[in-house]
């Protein structure tokens, strides 16, 4: 004889409730796919910033993996091929940057961008050999590949082999709070800055060689000397010395070569960097406020071209004299750091066609939200979360018409896109927008619906989650 036990209705729906909310909640107990959060012990720049918004939205369909402490360099790939895969236990796991452990097949890999396989001078040495060995190796080895970009999908093919089937292309989204803010938001958070200008163009960063900060300078040196005294050029990114190639000079300033380089990683803001001239003396004194740059021999040729050639350049340091000799031996455009927001004494009104260099920010934001202009000048950057960022917050944006940027900028709709390495190009899309306000209104208009329509945070974690669903393999919550 067996024993049934009946319970209420109201008793046996409590029942389950409890049984489905221990299967939802997760992590602790039947979660069956986990992340590959080694990267978010790192500064939060583009790949943290995206391995952020799709955790916020995958919640407690996930567990994150991660070291005890923060690893970097040979420690943390170490950690990662070795430990992490222990640490799975059957689990399908996500790794989310570039990189995972070759041990594990049941891997699903982000493939942000393939610079060590395309341009491996760009970066520092043993960085670029690592990755040179890795990429091809994770890529053919992973149950599937996620691209940020069409470029990006079409450059693992040619480096890796994989067929392009086993790559699905998901554009980065960005969160709902990059959207526009009121005026006095604005002025409460660049207070701290004191930029002595609210009218400038924008340009977020990393500071390293495929960033192309140099063709940007060279030119602004263009349309200087049509421009107003109080429009600036206004540059934020630090530089990860692991990463890319450094070389010090007589200045002790830290440069990349053929491209301007920041002592730090971060920063409050205060110890910017400017550039200034003498806007008066026009063309034939343009060394005054334009870098200089002796032969560039072991930098990439596109990325690399010299600024024209001039004998001086201004060196605002309390150290150093205001024009300073360049340094004969030197390959690389040189910037030196100036704690004070004052201008040069020997700088025009207030620094007039100045660039202010503010290293890495973390309230990128806002500054957008106050230029006017905000420019990309990557020659192919593999997608470009910074021009979405852009548009989400209502901005005509400026790229070079290569890469990923094609994918995301309706030219002349959205913003103007150049012709890569063109700095004749770039100075001319610039004076464009700068002289017309009703287009920069336009512009930043259509961006902002763009966005609205192709690139939010939601629609990617969403399309990741399709993504999985379609190939078979395990599901994972959205919240919207």
């Amino acid at each position: 004889m067996s024993l049934v036990l009946r319970l209420p209705p109201a008793a046996s729906l409590w029942i389950r409730r409890i049984v489905v909310s221990l299967c939802l909640r997760g992590e602790k107990y039947f979660v069956r796919i986990a992340v590959n959060t080694r990267v978010l012990s790192h500064p939060v720049t583009g790949v943290e910033r995206y391995t952020l918004e799709l955790l916020r939205r995958f919640g407690d369909s996930v567990a994150q993996i991660a070291p005890h402490s923060a690893l970097g360099g040979v420690k943390g790939h170490a950690w990662e091929q070795l430990v992490l895969p222990a640490k799975l236990r059957g689990r399908l796991l996500f790794s989310p940057c570039n990189t995972g452990p070759l041990a594990v097949a049941n891997q699903v890999v982000t493939i942000h961008d393939v610079a060590a396989l395309d341009h491996p001078e760009w970066l520092n040495a043993k960085f670029a050999l690592w990755y040179r060995w890795l990429t091809p190796r994770l890529a053919r080895r992973v149950k599937h590949i996620i691209a940020v970009s069409e470029f990006t999908r079409g450059r693992i093919v040619a480096h890796t082999g994989v067929p392009a089937e086993k790559i699905t292309v998901i554009p980065n989204g960005v969160d709902a709070r990059f959207a526009p803010m009121a005026p006095d938001a604005i002025d409460a958070a660049l207070a701290p800055l004191a930029l002595p200008s609210r009218k400038y163009i924008l340009a977020v960063g990393s500071i390293e060689p495929r960033k192309n900060l140099p063709r940007l300078l060279e030119a602004w040196g263009k349309i200087l000397p049509t421009l107003p005294e109080d429009v600036w050029l206004v540059v934020a990114g630090g530089r990860n010395a692991r990463v890319f190639s450094s070389m010090s000079t007589d200045h002790g300033s830290k440069v990349y070569p053929g491209a301007p380089g920041i002592n730090d990683d971060g920063g409050d803001g205060g110890d910017g960097l400017q550039v200034t001239g003498d806007r008066a003396q026009g063309e034939q004194n343009l060394e005054s406020r334009t870098l200089h740059s002796e032969g560039n021999e072991d930098a990439a040729p596109t990325e690399s071209a010299a600024l024209p050639k001039y004998s001086r350049f201004e060196v605002l340091d309390s150290n150093s004299s205001p024009t300073a000799a360049l340094p004969q031996h030197s390959n690389s455009y040189l910037l030196a750091s100036n704690s004070s927001s004052s201008p040069h004494p020997n700088s025009s009104q207030a620094g007039g066609g100045t660039v202010r260099l503010l290293g890495f920010r973390s309230d990128v934001s806002a500054l957008m939200a106050a230029c006017d202009i905000f420019v990309l000048p990557a020659p192919a950057e593999p997608f470009g979360l910074v021009i979405i960022e852009a548009m989400a917050l209502g901005k005509p944006v400026i790229a070079a018409g290569a890469g990923g940027p094609l994918e995301i900028v309706a030219d002349g709709e959205t913003g103007l896109l150049f012709a890569p390495g063109n700095a004749e190009s770039l100075a001319a899309t610039m004076k464009r927008l700068l002289a017309d306000a009703d287009l920069r209104k336009r512009m930043g208009e259509a961006g902002r619906k763009r966005y609205e329509e192709m690139f939010t945070a939601q629609q990617m974690a969403e399309k990741m989650r399709d993504a999985y669903a379609a190939e078979g393999r395990e599901k994972v919550g959205v919240r919207s």
